[in-house]
């Protein structure tokens, strides 16, 4: 199948599969608007890169660097390709594609919310996306956010240390015999290859104490 065709044909059961989520996923955990998404302000810090993985790499961002206690802490997670090949990936949301590890700055360990310790995932809980990155395209962070607040407590005044981890099924293009003179390539979603990206840490502050507020 030209790689045309069969681009469009993964490319609408992906968009199949996101409308059938997206349907289903329950208000609270919905942490960004998606109008806002396409209008936020500047991210920061605006060119810190993680380590290189299959010519990726991952960037962690936020709004800004301090916060008030129980203040949301928006963090968006951006893939740069850096190599001279498109690349299909897909994006698995918010609860099964990120990983976050918060640490105080003088490396203890953060204490989860009793929400994120005793959550188990579930089916509702998934945003899957198609991305496609040209050469040398960072993403763009639409379900890429992820609030730190929902999973630790951050409410202490101090500095807080964020990594983020996402996990990325990427798909590749095999040759393919030529047909009718033309070189095509062979579109393989059913064998992606598995891998994690890691971000450079992001130093924010807590400046003030939070009033008494439900955990998300």
């Amino acid at each position: 199948m030209p790689k045309s065709a069969a681009s469009i044909c993964f490319h609408l059961a992906m968009t199949t599969i996101v409308v059938g989520l997206l349907a289903t996923v329950p208000a609270h955990s919905q942490s960004y608007d998606w109008h806002w998404a396409f209008n936020r302000p500047p991210l920061f810090p605006t060119n810190e890169w993680g380590a290189i993985t299959n010519d990726c790499q991952l960037g962690l961002r936020v709004l800004k660097f301090q916060f008030d206690g129980g203040e949301d802490i928006e963090t968006a997670m951006i893939i740069r390709n850096i190599g001279e090949k498109h690349l299909d990936y897909t994006d698995w949301g918010e609860i099964a594609g990120y990983d976050v590890v918060v640490k105080r700055g003088d490396g203890q360990p953060v204490p989860k919310t009793d929400w994120w310790a005793g959550f188990k995932p579930s089916g509702a809980f998934y945003r899957v996306v198609s991305v496609g990155l040209g050469p040398h395209e960072e993403s763009f962070p639409l379900t890429g956010w992820l609030n730190v607040i929902r999973r630790y407590k951050m409410n202490t005044p101090g500095t807080y240390i964020i990594t983020a981890t996402q996990h990325v099924d990427l798909y590749e293009e095999l040759p393919e015999i030529p047909y009718e003179y033309s070189p095509h390539k062979r579109y393989t979603p059913d064998s992606p290859r598995r891998f994690d990206l890691i971000s450079t840490p992001v130093t924010v502050t807590i400046v003030a104490p939070s009033a008494t507020k439900p955990e998300k």
